[in-house]
């Protein structure tokens, strides 16, 4: 039977808290969450390591906190099978507050009609979590208005689920989400054959879909979406998510100040995500050959301006749009991207991103809007549309690099030492809807027809500055125009830049050079300026930066007393991370802990503290030069180099 444990109990039928319940098998697992469901007061369930077949479900009749978890010690692990009969875990709060954490469980092999097919935290109808939704239904008299549930995961994996929505996991209208340390994967679609033609699909989100007040979501992985239940290859029309993954945190706020709890998706792997289907022929009028096409969003964000969005890994996706909304979206790399629309991101800060690898998929092909063609091949989309700013958005010190698309900008910005190579499109990077535009600093190849476009039509108010960029062709580029402005504004001014040629009549337009920046290694994308350049010390200092910034590569903003025109400046001081001592040169003692510490993913003193590999093998290539090196102030590591060379 089941071991109860109350740990503390009040007299005169006062609430429990803390009851704990200790159980071997299922029937056991079952009864302790029905007996909790309502046993006036906080629950605890603690499961015997092994595995729990079957479908299992807490209906609350109590506002109360239930906990989860994998007894024994170390990662011990229990493990809830569904066993493709129906769902796995399904929480049912009614009207009343539930706060659920789960730690150490598999949850697998869930197949519902519903929404939620591995673990559902819904109402019955499966409709809502929260309590604002039912106070009307019950008349407000079983619970406290505006009381919320919540949710906590902690090293939880949620594979092989199946659903119309949220196969995963699906919960809405929470007042915390707290998601840490867990693995999502293979979960599919799911719909009763018998509903299908009545029902052709095609919304909810694969492995999960959560909606929360505060959204917590650090440090987990996402992988790749299973096929629908049964195996079957999706087709074009056919039933299927509208994305893989949707969060939603719906804290808003006017101001940053008035932000209370930020949401945080931080540190987690969105990798080998496909939305695809397969085409067949005849649709739309063409013949596709069975290609496939990346039709639904892969990935949505909506997480509000009280928001952060940081040091996110969105490799290998495939799919429609990638969309993000947040209020600050830094460090992150979206790489190996397939998509028919493209990156979408509404921010008022984005910092130190890398795009890189990102495809139009079928572009040329002009699809139908159905199917997500594009305008003017635009992979990559940013500003701070949903809400109008009493500042513009920064934009600073991301690489771009190898797009089959632009880059534009949608709104009022401050564009500032950001790098874009091997753009492959008429415009590298175009702005628009902007009646402020701050473009300094950036280093920019053209591929196509322009490298930076600017377009002022219909925005008589516009103030434009263009100072310190470098905006070159490509070796491989035809003839055009490197920077574009299309329509006059209130001012426009072009200071200080490099270029070939530009378009021509504006306010003011002075300092400009028309001769070679002198790139390092063009070929690699390695635009860092070689000594003797025209471009070092030739920038144009007007109070714009302050001591405290920071080039691309992370060093101080003005070196040697001016500022070098373009997005790096140019240092030739920086130390190879292993030489700890500082004396410019590696030991075979500095090279083994550096080594070590990269086998063993350690944390390292100096920056960068998670150490890259080609890092690591310049370190080795110096020692076997004799370990003396020297700086040539271009890209890292290739900079640093032996004495003799």
């Amino acid at each position: 039977g089941i071991l109860l444990l109350f740990t503390s109990l009040t007299l005169f039928g006062a609430k429990a808290l803390a009851v704990t319940f200790n159980v071997s098998n299922a029937d056991e697992f079952q009864a302790a969450l029905t007996t909790a469901g309502s046993n006036g007061g906080d629950d605890e369930i603690v499961l015997t390591p092994g595995t729990y077949g079957g479908n299992f479900k807490y209906t609350a009749g109590e506002s109360a906190a239930l906990n989860i978890r994998a007894g024994g010690a170390g990662e011990e692990r229990a493990v809830l099978d569904g066993e493709f009969r129906a769902y796995v875990l399904k929480i049912v709060p009614g009207c009343y507050r539930v706060d659920l954490s789960l730690e150490r469980l598999d949850i697998i092999n869930g197949k519902s009609e519903e929404a939620g097919g591995g673990l559902a935290f819904v109402s019955d109808s499966g409709t809502y979590t929260a309590i604002s939704e039912c106070d009307s239904q019950s008349g407000g008299t079983q619970v406290q208005q505006g009381s919320k549930s919540s949710l906590i995961l902690k090293n939880v994996v949620i594979e092989n689920n199946y659903a119309k929505d949220g196969a995963g996991l699906k919960a809405n209208g929470l007042s915390l989400a707290d998601i840490s340390d867990s693995t999502f994967g293979g979960n599919g679609f799911y719909l009763n054959p018998s509903l299908a033609s009545n029902n052709p699909g095609g919304s909810g989100s694969a492995h999960l879909g959560l909606q929360a007040d505060q959204l917590i979501f650090r440090s987990n992985f996402i992988g790749a979406v299973g096929l629908p239940f049964g195996g079957a290859v999706p087709s074009l029309g056919s039933n299927f998510f509208s994305q893989a993954i949707s969060l939603t945190s719906s804290g808003g706020a006017s101001t940053v100040e008035q932000c209370a709890d930020r949401s945080i998706v931080e540190n987690n792997k969105f990798q080998g995500i496909s939305t695809a289907m397969v085409a067949r022929e005849g649709v739309m009028g063409e013949t596709y050959n069975g290609e496939v096409i990346p039709y639904r969003d892969p990935i949505q964000l909506a997480l509000g301006d009280c928001s952060d969005v940081i040091g996110n890994e969105f490799r290998a996706l495939s799919g429609a749009n990638l969309q993000i909304s947040a209020g600050i979206v830094v460090r992150n790399f979206f790489e190996n991207l397939d998509l028919t629309q493209g990156v979408i991101i509404a921010s008022n800060e984005l910092v130190e991103n890398t795009f890189r690898d990102i495809n139009l998929v079928g572009y040329e092909l002009q699809w139908a809007s159905s199917l997500g063609s594009k305008v003017e091949g635009t992979v990559v989309t940013l500003g701070k549309y949903l809400a109008p700013l009493s500042e513009p958005v920064q934009i600073a010190r991301n690489h771009f690099s190898n797009l089959t698309g632009s880059v534009e900008v949608q709104s009022s910005v401050k564009f500032v030492g950001n790098v874009l190579f091997d753009v492959k499109e008429r415009c590298a990077a175009t702005f628009k809807f902007a009646d402020q535009l701050e473009i300094r600093s950036n280093t920019l190849t053209r591929s196509g027809m322009s490298g930076v476009c600017v377009v002022l039509d219909g925005r008589p108010d516009a103030k434009l500055n263009l100072v310190n960029n470098i905006v070159w062709p490509l070796p491989n580029a035809g003839s055009g125009t490197d920077i574009e402005r299309i329509g006059y504004g209130l001012q426009s001014t072009l200071k200080n830049n490099i270029y070939q040629t530009a378009s021509e009549l504006w306010d003011v337009s002075e300092g400009n050079i028309q001769a070679d920046p002198g790139f390092f290694d063009t070929e690699s994308g390695d635009l860092h300026v070689v000594e003797g350049s025209i471009a070092i010390n030739a920038g144009i200092e007007d109070g714009f930066f302050s001591s405290s910034d920071l080039d691309i590569d992370g060093n101080a903003r003005v070196l040697d007393g001016a500022l070098d025109i373009g997005a790096f400046e140019r240092s030739a001081a920086a130390l190879h991370p292993a030489d700890t001592n500082g004396d410019s040169s590696i030991s075979s003692a500095e090279f083994e802990a550096y080594n070590s510490a990269w086998r063993n993913n350690e944390i390292w003193s100096v920056a960068p503290e998670t150490i890259p590999v080609d890092f690591v093998t310049r370190a080795g290539y110096l020692l076997q030069k004799g370990g003396s090196y020297k700086n040539i102030g271009v890209g890292k590591p290739a900079t640093w180099v032996p004495v003799n060379e």
